[in-house]
């Protein structure tokens, strides 16, 4: 009976991580846009100020699924934290406008000491929109070799 129930929570939890499988980079210098945003879902980036980048994805088309905690994770291991993260930058696949799930974590971030710029990428057309109302869409400038995300 014993073997039967450690059987039964290796099963729970191999099917729970399958629904969480993420992969997450840690890049020491900044790697350009086109460079993370290549692959067909959605990723997440987030350009802390010692030059790190960390980018988060979960393979799905519509959402990245990374949690405020997680990224708190991710960068203590880059000896970051959201007050020194710079920019965190994901990509929407299909033209549309910020959706109410990313501004609720926007909102979040904002609480949580996250004083970066929250921004939006299009792959197809490389352009990228901010939630802050300082700017709307950008186009982005593939020759800048600065570590400004906004400039690559």
């Amino acid at each position: 009976m014993k073997k039967l129930s450690v059987f039964m929570v290796m099963i729970s939890l191999s099917i729970t991580s399958l629904a969480y499988d993420k992969r997450v980079l840690i890049y020491d210098k900044p790697p350009r846009l086109e460079i993370i945003f290549k692959e067909p879902f959605e990723v997440m980036a987030i350009y802390c100020e010692n030059g790190k980048t960390i980018t988060v994805t979960s393979f799905l088309e519509n959402q990245v699924n990374g949690t405020l905690e997680e990224i708190e994770h991710y960068l203590k291991r880059v000896d970051s934290d959201l007050g020194s993260a710079k920019y965190i930058i994901h990509n929407h696949l299909t033209p549309r406008r910020w959706s109410l799930t990313d501004r609720k974590f926007y909102r979040k971030l904002r609480k949580e000491g996250f004083k970066g710029r929250f921004i939006l990428y299009f792959p197809w057309c490389r352009s990228l929109k901010y939630i802050e109302k300082l700017k709307s869409t950008v186009r982005v400038n593939s020759k800048s070799t600065d570590d400004d995300p906004t400039r690559h």
